[in-house]
């Protein structure tokens, strides 16, 4: 009786055993409505044109190597869903709790602090130094008159020192 039993679970217990899966990207297709990808398992099972479920708003083309957690939906082999995509090679790490950061590969980053600052940078600069060197270029390369405006653009030398005030305040 128990050797029968054993049998008829069998089944079962791979397919609950299949449901959640780790996986590594391959390649992915980003051309279509819904992201494929191709994937490999731990096992070295690969898996083609698997839809990369991601949430609404955001979307993003994962590097070969990034690694993922694949679903098979009802245990399935033929039905798998990507649902989740992280990539440590790249992943930016030290961030306080509560910290949000919105990533790329080559080290841009929009970093919402916990002091409640939004920077945005890459791993050589933030972009609020790149904005500040460009009002130190435009102030340098542009004569200002008063009240007759400028030779070139921006129309008022006042607003460009409110403008390089306000974003040494951004960069306390």
């Amino acid at each position: 009786m128990g050797h029968l039993i054993e049998r008829l679970l069998a089944p079962l217990r791979r397919r609950l055993r299949l449901m959640v899966l780790r996986a590594v990207v391959a390649q992915v297709d980003d051309g279509k409505p819904l992201q494929l990808v191709q994937i490999v398992g731990l096992a070295g099972e690969a898996a083609d044109d698997v839809p990369h479920l991601q949430p609404y708003g955001l979307t993003a083309v994962p590097l070969p190597g990034a690694e993922g957690l694949a679903l098979t939906v009802g245990g399935a082999a033929s039905h798998r869903v990507l649902v989740a995509v992280d990539d440590r090679r790249v992943r930016p790490t030290g961030l306080l709790p509560g910290e949000v950061m919105l990533y790329g590969p080559l080290g841009q980053q929009v970093h919402l602090t916990a002091l409640g600052k939004i920077k945005i940078g890459n791993d050589t600069a933030e972009l609020l130094d790149v904005v500040h060197q460009l009002l130190d270029y435009v102030q340098t390369k542009i004569s200002f008159s008063n009240g007759g405006g400028p030779t070139g653009p921006p129309s008022n030398a006042a607003e460009l020192l409110l403008t390089r005030a306000a974003l040494e305040l951004l960069k306390e």
